[in-house]
């Protein structure tokens, strides 16, 4: 296994990769925008939220999708090669490396944040979704005053997170698996009926004739879809 690891090809991949994470785009965009170099000013890194400190949001927005793209296309790039997974996730340091460390800038780069959620992305889109998601409700977060939140409050919360997204999520691949794309997609159909019976059983109103009258017909085509599909 190390001799797979360590050898030449993945030696020239690594010096590579290694590279293209050293291009300093937020020096780019500074030239590009005319702005003074984001080292002289601010935090003096060169990254995004530095460059965003400029006043220029364009500059900004350049940076963070070029230190972005240049950690999820070498990857993408990666994955539809023979190269095994776990080789890739080992090479896919490089970039970080490169742009925290750039032989460009002296070896004093930016933070690496937005390459290693394009390094993510590549790799595990789910949790580079949960990441970013976090990054941007972190501060609303930080400011929530949790003692106000009830334990009916907590029981929602909970359910919208394991239940209606990552449960959900499982079981329609699982189902996907298992069944025929025309029996997974009918029963997603149900998601609107489920939804009026749980607003019904947690104590609310129910909803008008119009939308029994809905519910009716879905379970009706529903019947008739999986009818015909166990004829064929």
């Amino acid at each position: 296994m190390l001799e797979n690891i360590f050898n030449l090809e993945m030696l020239i991949i690594s010096v590579g990769l290694y590279l293209i994470g050293s291009i300093p785009f937020a020096i780019i965009s500074a030239k590009l925008f005319n702005l003074p170099d984001p080292r002289s000013f601010g935090s003096k890194n060169p990254g995004a939220t530095n460059v965003l400190r400029s006043g220029n949001k364009y500059a900004a927005f350049l940076t963070l999708v070029g230190d972005g793209l240049k950690g999820l296309i070498p990857v993408l790039f990666l994955m539809e090669t023979t190269i095994p997974v776990y080789q890739i996730y080992l090479l896919s340091f490089f970039l970080l490396v490169g742009h925290t460390f750039p032989v460009t800038l002296n070896f004093k780069g930016g933070k690496g944040v937005a390459t290693s959620i394009g390094i993510l992305l590549s790799l595990n889109p789910i949790v580079a979704a949960l990441l970013i998601s976090f990054i941007f409700s972190i501060g609303e977060i930080l400011d929530a005053n949790f003692t106000l939140i009830t334990r009916y409050d907590f029981f929602i919360i909970v359910y919208l997170a394991i239940f209606a997204s990552a449960a959900t999520f499982l079981l329609i691949q699982y189902a996907a698996i298992k069944l025929p794309s025309v029996k997974v997609m009918a029963h997603t159909y149900l998601t609107p009926s489920w939804v009026i019976v749980w607003y019904i059983l947690m104590g609310n109103e129910g909803p008008s004739a119009s939308d029994y009258i809905g519910i009716f017909f879905t379970i009706i085509a529903l019947f008739l879809l999986l009818k015909e599909q166990t004829k064929i």
